[in-house]
């Protein structure tokens, strides 16, 4: 298995045809997923448009992917976008990129992609982004079997703390270029809160009592999709 990381948008059950091209080798935003499945920090970026695979739908960052190219096919996870790219086209990182060649000079080659089930057999990992506080909260969803639909919170108010009270769930919105989830408002959600999942095949999985305010903390979720 090829270890791939991009950003896309895209529905599981189309498959893009596109070009691919050898990125730089750097991918800071794939770090925190690769400690979480083991796999090697190799990426692959793509760029969303409308009307192609990747204009598809709300952003499904960490989704697992199959490329096929003139070589084989290879698997691999979703985490950056590409600015510079063609519709539906991917960057890959150098170790992919040699696969997919076999070998060839940087250049650029014909494939297909599409979505496809990761077969993990671990829970979903939570990642707060490093500099989180009960002020400003950013956390990354890890090692989900299928893309995540959404990611829903509910703070939890200690007695006496200025921490924020909410009865109702609060919908973040998934940052693009980081794979990151903000609240849209930029305010703080406090220290503690329950996480919602909503997964892309309609299963919820809600984890109890996360806390948001600690930098780079990992917590497990109560499951996966």
């Amino acid at each position: 298995m090829i270890r791939v990381y991009l950003c896309t948008k895209s529905r599981a059950n189309r498959t893009a045809q596109g070009e691919s091209t050898k990125a730089k080798p750097a991918a800071p935003h794939a770090t925190p997923l690769t400690k979480v499945v083991g796999w090697s920090v190799e990426f692959t970026m793509v760029k969303p448009q409308p009307g192609t695979l990747a204009g598809l739908l709300e952003t499904v960052c960490g989704a697992c992917i199959s490329i096929t190219g003139p070589f084989g096919t290879h698997k691999g996870i979703v985490s950056d976008q590409c600015a510079s790219c063609k519709a539906d086209s991917l960057d890959l990182g150098p170790e992919l990129w040699k696969q997919v060649s076999n070998g060839q000079n940087p250049g650029v080659l014909p494939i297909n992609w599409f979505i496809v089930p990761c077969n993990f057999s671990t829970p979903i990992k939570f990642i707060n982004k490093d500099g989180v506080s009960k002020d400003w909260n950013s956390v990354q969803v890890a090692g989900a079997e299928v893309p995540i639909r959404s990611l829903e919170v509910m703070p939890i108010t200690n007695p006496g703390s200025e921490d924020i009270e909410s009865k109702s769930w609060i919908r973040l919105t998934k940052q693009s270029n980081s794979n990151h989830f903000q609240p849209e408002s930029g305010k703080g959600l406090g220290k503690l809160a329950d996480l919602r999942v909503t997964c892309d095949n309609g299963k919820q999985i809600i984890t109890k009592n996360v806390k948001l305010d600690r930098p780079t903390n990992t917590t497990d979720a109560v499951g996966n999709c």
